[in-house]
């Protein structure tokens, strides 16, 4: 059975592959494929010779025009996946044990509230965060996994998504801060205490753009891990078109880069959640 898998998984790998013959008659690889794999087009190639046009527009928000794209369309089915798990199948029944999957979730959620949110706030802002927190993170989450699927694409080795999400972080950042501190006590989180007042008119400016450089942090560090191990597994699945028969063990490298991807998905997704975490925190303690 595993053998059948791992021919099945090498097709579709080699399905996402092109190749172009060039001037002497060799076969080329086409790094077209991993520009267009990797950018938010308005086609969607599940399957060879499938091509899925899109991109009308949705609906207008002022002078922006949003139309469906490609990464928009893998986090509606993101969205529409979370829905549907944990409204639908997930929905808590006293009357009824909890199946192994339920268990794994209910472990999961337990582990990004204790280990990795509670350490940073107390609790009562802890309860109050952590519909978001869980929410970014089994949305990034299943955004990494979709984009292992060789029919899916990965939506978080877009910039732009990943900036949306940590610009999400900002916002509530910037709104917990002014909450709970006000105005003034905001803006006093940006003056380090102990510290020469002659000194603020260097370090407030800094501390100030500290608020900036953390969600590019988020954008910067999700986007470029998840773009890097996407180009790394097609551009090693792509020595079987270079070299043919002698490029197959490169399967086997490509299987095993997907694996350890496996993993790096779920690290980023607690990476992120994690940060955010930490930068809601900051803004909630008395000193930033």
């Amino acid at each position: 059975m595993s053998k059948y898998i791992i021919l099945f998984v090498s097709m579709f790998l080699l399905s996402n592959v092109n190749a172009s013959e060039g001037s002497d008659g060799t076969q080329k690889f086409d790094n077209a494929y991993i520009e267009h794999h990797m950018s938010n087009s308005g086609e969607w190639h599940p399957f060879p010779f499938v091509d899925i046009k899109f991109g009308k527009t949705i609906f207008f928000i002022g002078p922006i025009e949003i139309k469906l794209s490609l990464h928009l369309l893998m986090m509606l089915f993101a969205f529409s996946i979370l829905v549907f798990l944990f409204v639908f199948y997930l929905k808590k029944d006293p009357s009824k044990v909890p199946g192994k999957f339920g268990l794994a979730v209910e472990a999961l959620v337990l582990y990004i509230r204790d280990e990795l949110i509670a350490p940073h706030m107390d609790e009562k802002e802890m309860r109050f965060f952590l519909p978001y927190f869980l929410t970014v993170f089994f949305f990034i989450l299943l955004l990494n996994l979709l984009g292992l699927i060789p029919v899916f694409a990965p939506a978080t080795a877009n910039i732009n998504v990943t900036a949306g999400l940590a610009s999400i972080t900002l916002v509530i950042m910037v709104a917990a801060g002014l909450r709970k501190h006000g105005l003034i006590g905001f803006f006093k989180l940006f003056l380090p205490p102990g510290v020469p007042k002659v000194m603020y008119v260097i370090l407030f400016p800094l501390e100030l753009m500290g608020l900036i450089t953390k969600p590019l942090a988020l954008t910067m560090r999700l986007f470029g891990n998840m773009l890097g191990g996407h180009i790394a597994i097609s551009a090693i699945v792509s020595l079987v078109i270079l070299f043919g028969y002698v490029g197959i063990p490169a399967l086997g490298m490509g299987l095993l880069l997907d694996l350890i991807e496996v993993l790096a998905v779920f690290l980023q997704a607690m990476i992120f959640t994690m940060l955010s975490a930490i930068y809601i925190g900051s803004m909630l303690s008395n000193h930033h």
